[in-house]
């Protein structure tokens, strides 16, 4: 009987792993090599099966072999048998119960999975938790990595990759591979159309000039996103077509945004200000990163294994890492600040290195350096350093009058921040221990590389030959004028209304070339014009590429010699052109915007503030200083808080092809010495060069015509710029050439000379003509 019994149990095993429980299909089933894991119970049954038999067998084989008494032997095996007729039909029914048992509770499992359709589909691993924790039966999908899921009875486990037979084309992005790098950042401020905002609601581009517009960027349906430092965020469908938007509402932008990205989003344009090009952000996640600039992604890590004969090819060179010290064909300067690429109202983070808003400072692009080396530096408050990724490893304090600092042995570029003081210029970094004599930052091609003549391309940033301002008339040469002019000794007592009637008398004769505009009135009442002087040109398929020459005066009411003179060029050129070829040039190929009273309610009481207290000059947000209330310099309450600022700075925003603003003033004396002229720049030193070639052209002129300068004697002399000013608002929206122009309202040096008088006239009409002459030949240079 016990042989029948072992029998039976062979049998049972055979008939399971020949299909007594399907086990061909379960073979079939994506990771079939889980399933023994997936169901222990299968094990189970038969583990205890076994024991069972073994114990059965024990007693039979103990009834066989021990002799005891028939009454005992007979009762042990009426006890094993259980009610069957045999021992071995006992056996035979255990058996096939445990079987049918796990086979029933095999199919179940299997069922659930063979047919390899998903009983939900979930995001992430924790949704699936969190739905089911304590599990459920069949597999659920999870697209976070499209895998799918199997209560294993105390856990969700991976069963792997649902479906898959293989990686379809184009189907991996550059997150999924350890070969290419990309910034964290996704917004690319290179590829922005300036000047434009996304309307909400539609998605459309409207003009804006305060603004910027990102280029169509690639994002995933109901990934996160978080950003800062901008406007609007306008998702598309993968055609393009608007769908929503999201806005940051937080003041400035300064709060991370995070928000989810529809879930038929495949395209998102950003909105920022123009002044956060360098500051605005957008990252993957919930979570705002640390500032990186976006960069084109490239490879990292790949082995050049098929160099032959040890010739580097084009193909195994990366983008962009070659650095100038490695060529013979770039020359730069010593210096390595440029002062042209900065992020003006911000300073750098000392915990991050990120950029802060701080209408204090300014702050350099990032400069590429070598670890382990000593760099001199003048002029600035601190430095960053980054590695070669630009992630942030450190800043450090520098005096601003000079200090010598060593690079980390991991550090690939820096940032420098300083609050722009005038004491403190020129700026200058360069690679030594000790500061080297002062070079203007530049990066040419070198004489003989093939290339140099490209070189005032590079510098002047001039391509196309179409693009560049052209004039009929040549303007080289000195201007020199042969007036009598009418008797201006009592201008002193004029008003704001006698200037505006002087102006408005020319415009009335030459009503096709002048025109004015009322800009509004200041606190007291008076009203503020502007006058456009614009030239008619033949007609043409294309606009003429005209300069476009702004200036100011009378910003101090009672600095009146800056708008007599400007009167007096411009009835000069009015009715005099056909006289002097120069002024004819000015006439006929330069557009002028003049505010000649910028100042009305000081102008008539004879007062460098307006009716408020407030230094006009001193109120514009770039490099704003409050000062001291009460004092002639007084900032304001705040930038731009007057009325006469504003409307300055409205003729800024309504003609953004400006190229060329002075702020015309003048003094009554010079502490510095019995100068005529004067010229504080915000542009910097290329500018102080033009006005010391200008201070030398008017010398030698001067020296022939007036018998009181003396041999050892320069008529000007030149600085920088304060704090507030027009000319340094002018410089930080990115005019070309801008600054303070200054005459005296008389002839120091002339015993006898009168403010207004005769000579002032003369000598400051040909001031101003010769400095935009020169101005002129530099912008078409």
């Amino acid at each position: 009987m016990l042989k029948k019994a072992i029998s039976l149990v062979m049998v049972s095993l055979l008939l399971i792993t020949q299909g007594g429980c399907d086990m061909a299909n379960i073979k079939t089933l994506y990771g079939s090599d889980k399933l023994r894991e997936a169901y222990p119970k299968v094990n189970e049954n038969f583990n205890e099966l076994n024991g069972d038999i073994n114990v059965l067998k024990t007693r039979v084989d103990t009834i066989i072999t021990t002799p005891i008494d028939g009454e005992a032997a007979a009762q042990e095996l009426v006890d094993a048998r259980d009610g069957e007729s045999s021992l071995g039909e006992r056996i035979e029914r255990d058996l096939q119960s445990a079987i049918n048992e796990s086979k029933s509770y095999t199919d179940t499992k299997v069922a659930a999975v063979a047919s390899g359709s998903p009983k939900g589909v979930y995001t992430s691993l924790s949704d699936l938790q969190t739905a089911y924790p304590t599990g459920t039966d069949g597999i659920y999908l999870v697209t976070d990595d499209g895998k799918w899921y199997y209560w294993n009875g105390s856990a969700w486990v991976a069963g792997g990759v649902y479906q898959s037979t293989g990686i379809a084309d184009k189907t991996i992005d550059m997150r999924k591979v350890s070969f290419i790098k990309e910034s964290t950042n996704l917004f690319n401020r290179y590829d922005v159309i300036v000047g434009k905002v996304i309307l909400p609601g539609t998605g459309d581009l409207s003009d804006n000039e305060t603004y910027q517009v990102s280029g169509f960027i690639e994002v995933r349906p109901n990934e996160t996103i978080t950003s800062v430092k901008i406007i609007r965020i306008t998702f598309y469908d993968s055609s393009k077509e608007y769908i929503s938007d999201v806005n940051n509402n937080s003041p400035n932008q300064d709060t991370p945004l995070t928000t989810a990205v529809p879930n038929n989003a495949y395209y998102m344009r950003i909105s920022t200000l123009n002044n956060y090009n360098k500051v605005a952000q957008i990252n993957r996640g919930n979570v705002l990163l640390p500032y990186e600039e976006w960069y084109t992604p490239y490879l990292v890590d790949i082995k050049a294994n098929d160099l032959n004969d040890e010739i580097i090819e084009n193909k195994h060179v990366k983008n962009n890492t070659i650095s100038v010290d490695k060529v013979d064909f770039i020359q730069r300067s010593t210096n390595i600040f440029n002062i042209n690429i900065v992020t003006k109202g911000f300073h750098i983070s000392s915990s991050d290195g990120s950029l802060v808003e701080n209408p204090d400072y300014n702050s350099s692009d990032y400069i590429e350096i070598n670890p382990s080396t000593d760099y001199s530096y003048y002029g600035f408050n601190a430095v960053a350093y980054y590695d070669s990724d630009k992630r942030f490893i450190q800043r450090i304090h520098l005096s601003y009058n000079g200090q010598t600092a060593t690079s980390p042995s991991n550090a690939k570029y820096i940032r420098v921040h300083y609050q722009p003081k005038a004491e403190y210029y020129p700026k200058q970094i360069n690679e030594s221990s000790s500061l080297l004599p002062y070079e203007d930052f530049y990066s040419t091609f070198s004489e003989g590389s093939g290339l140099s003549r490209l070189n005032p391309i590079i510098t002047e940033g001039r391509i196309d030959a179409s693009d560049r301002y052209m004039m009929d008339v040549p303007i080289d040469g000195i201007f020199t004028t042969n007036e009598v002019y009418s008797d201006y000794t009592d201008f002193s007592n004029s008003t704001a209304s006698d200037v505006y009637t002087m102006f408005d008398n020319l415009m009335a004769q030459y009503p096709n070339y002048i025109t004015k505009e009322l800009l509004g009135y200041e606190a007291t009442g008076l009203p503020i014009y502007v006058y456009y002087l614009n030239p008619e040109f033949p007609n043409a398929s294309v606009a003429t590429k005209v300069p476009k020459i702004f200036l100011t005066c009378g910003v101090h009411g009672k600095e009146k010699a800056s708008t007599l003179v400007t009167y007096l060029l411009i009835k000069q050129m009015c009715e005099k052109w056909d006289e002097y070829p120069l002024l004819e040039a000015l006439r006929f190929n330069v557009k002028f915007i003049i505010i000649p009273v910028s100042n009305p309610w000081g102008w008539n009481n004879f007062s460098r503030t307006n009716s408020n207290g407030v230094d006009i000059n001193r109120n514009f947000p770039h490099e704003w200083y409050q000062g001291v209330e009460g004092t002639n310099t007084y900032g304001g309450a705040a930038p731009l808080s007057e009325l006469e600022s504003q409307y300055i700075k409205s003729v800024f925003d309504n003609n953004n092809d400006i190229v060329i603003m002075y702020d015309f003033h003048n003094f009554h004396t010079d502490s510095n010495g019995d100068y005529f002229l004067w010229v504080p720049t915000a542009s910097g030193v290329y500018v102080q060069h033009m006005a010391q070639n200008l201070f030398s052209r008017l010398t030698r002129k001067w020296k022939k015509e007036y018998p009181f300068i003396p041999d050892n004697y320069f008529a000007g002399y030149t600085n920088t710029a304060k704090e507030g000013m027009i000319q340094n608002y002018a410089q930080s929206i990115g005019i070309k050439f801008s600054g303070t122009f200054e005459i005296c309202w008389r002839w120091v040096l002339d015993t006898s000379s009168v403010p207004y008088d005769q000579t002032m006239c003369k000598t400051g009409v040909e001031a101003i003509t010769n400095w935009l002459l020169i101005n002129l030949n530099e912008l078409m240079r």
